[in-house]
């Protein structure tokens, strides 16, 4: 399991967890929605690294 599934997966656990004990219904809707949250989190933190070797190899 890469870095990536296993954040998928420690999310959705405790995300379902707190649903389950506050009595809110969790559905493949709320396991999709951690699904994109995850990869636009990787992707906003790659864009950062990406902008700021670009910008190191110009200085």
């Amino acid at each position: 399991m890469g870095h990536i599934d296993y954040a998928k997966r420690i999310f959705k656990h405790y995300f379902r967890l707190l649903a389950e004990k506050s009595g809110v219904l969790w559905d493949w809707e709320n396991e999709s929605e951690i699904d994109e949250a995850v990869e636009s989190l990787v992707k906003a933190a790659l864009d950062r690294v990406y902008a700021h070797l670009k910008e190191a190899s110009h200085a």
